[in-house]
């Protein structure tokens, strides 16, 4: 999507106002073939608790459902992939749990996940407490359609980003 696109609001739950924002991107090409795409922007509300404020935003994707391809993307507040067993960070049930409701209810899968299986999860997150520890809260879920054009997907994480945000930026490219 790097050139400009018409856009229509998508209406968002008012427990989610200003932290989730919408929109259907009209006239998208991906994969030869141009579409509408819905696509949510999110930062999960603080303070928690992050887990069910996730499973409630679901609730509301799952209500909002359309016919468009669907990308979400942005801060979760939890961890939003799943950690390999050699990982000394580990998911939590809660964090499964969204997952799986994402994939099975949704059909979203993380888009670096996709591109990168089997792979530790990088840092999105430099917390202040502790800039080295990776968690990954930060991410770009795709649905099937989307997910079969996905080209790249890449965490940036060089100093050029860190004046600005404590956050890692993710980035995912479509053909």
């Amino acid at each position: 999507m790097s050139r400009r696109h018409a856009l229509t609001e998508l209406p968002i739950a008012d427990e989610f106002a200003g932290w989730v924002v919408g929109a259907r991107v009209h006239g998208v090409e991906m994969g030869g073939r141009v579409q509408d795409v819905d696509v949510y922007s999110v930062h999960i509300p603080s303070p928690g608790p992050y887990e069910k404020r996730v499973l409630q935003f679901i609730d509301i994707l799952g209500r909002a459902r359309s016919d468009c391809p669907q990308i979400v993307a942005g801060d979760f507040n939890v961890t939003v992939a799943l950690r390999r067993l050699s990982e000394d960070r580990k998911n939590t049930t809660g964090e499964k749990r969204i997952l799986q409701r994402l994939h099975d209810e949704l059909g979203l899968t993380n888009s670096w996940q996709t591109m990168h299986p089997d792979q530790a999860l990088p840092q999105t997150l430099r917390w202040s407490r502790n800039k080295t520890v990776p968690y990954h809260c930060d991410g770009i879920f795709v649905d099937p359609h989307c997910r079969e054009h996905l080209l790249e997907a890449a965490v940036l994480d060089d100093s050029s980003w860190t004046a600005l945000s404590d956050h890692n930026p993710v980035v995912a490219v479509f053909g």
